[in-house]
Formats: C-alpha cells, structure tokens, sequence
C-alpha cells in the first residue's frame, strides 16, 4: 500500500477571495475578514473586550483597549450607560476612525449618537463586515456625555480571538 498523506490547506477567504485587500468604493483597503492574509484563520473562543469611563455631565473622555493575545475580530458592538453620550472609536494601530461625522461650522466633532452605534447584551449591533484588530494593536475609544449629569459608560467589542490557520494546537479553538 502506497504511503498516503493528508495536506489541510488554509480555507481561502471569501470576502477577499484570496486577493487580500478589498475595494472600498474606488480605493483599495486590507481585506478585514483575513486581515490581508488573503485566508480565513481558524477562529479562537469567543472573547470580548470592555472599558468603563465615568464622565461628568457635558465632560468628555478616552480609554484604550490593547489587543495584546492575537488578532481579534470585532463582531458585535455593546454598551450600557446611565445617560446617553456621543462617541468615536479607532483603530489605534491603523490610526482609522470609524465615523466620518460633518457637523455645522464652529461644532466641535466630537462622535456620533451611542443609538447609532451600540446594542445591548440582548440584543448586540452587528458590525458587517466585522472589523479585524491587529495584535499589538488597540481600540481607543472617545466619549462626550450629552444628558447633562454625571454618566458611567460600559463598552463592549465582542467577538473572537483569532489563531493562525497554521496553528497546530486545536485545544483553544472553538468548534
């Protein structure tokens, strides 16, 4: 009997299709499914990060989040607060905002509406495509209270720790 091998070959990634960058209208960007790898990694457990900032009514703060571990796939997005408050988020690494806000001349931008944004624990904002974090990198987050009192912010990005398609210990992967 011949000596028969089995090869598991990386799962090419469908949003991309392999190319590893995508087209944004008329620019190109890396592809965020595989992160410009142009294959899908075997997705970890499912893992989330949060941040508390506690602002004074009318005040406004920033955190930051290090995506330290492995690359993570941010797929939903949550909060709760004590009063609603304006918000921005971005990639630290990338240094890519995700809102492009236009407010009227002399306005400070100071973030979008949390309405537009977050969902809650039971029922969470889906971000499509979901938007991939590098390791290394971080999330900083940008909040401005707008009910007027004293407000305590819970974030949460919710999704997956990913490990390299080449990984070979399945212990921590998700099935």
């Amino acid at each position: 009997m011949a000596n028969q091998t089995t090869t598991q070959t990386a799962q090419t990634c469908p949003a991309c299709k392999g190319n590893k960058i995508v087209a944004i209208g008329n620019q190109a960007q890396v592809c965020p499914m595989c992160g410009g790898s142009g294959t899908m990694p075997t997705p970890g457990l499912k893992y989330q990060y949060a941040i508390l900032l506690s602002v004074l009514g009318g005040a406004s703060a920033q955190g930051n989040i290090s995506i330290l571990n492995a690359d993570f796939r941010w797929i939903y997005a949550l909060a709760y607060s004590t009063g609603r408050f304006l918000v921005q988020i971005e990639d630290s690494k990338n240094s890519r905002k995700f809102f492009s806000v236009t407010v009227p001349a002399g306005t400070p931008n100071q973030g979008v509406p949390d309405p537009m944004v977050f969902g809650t624990a039971q029922l969470p904002f889906p971000i499509q495509p979901p938007y991939l974090f590098n390791r290394n990198g971080g999330i900083t987050i940008s909040v401005t209270d707008t009910s007027g009192n004293p407000n305590a912010i819970w974030i949460g990005f919710d999704g997956q720790e990913l490990v390299p398609s080449n990984a070979t210990d399945s212990s921590s992967t998700s099935s």
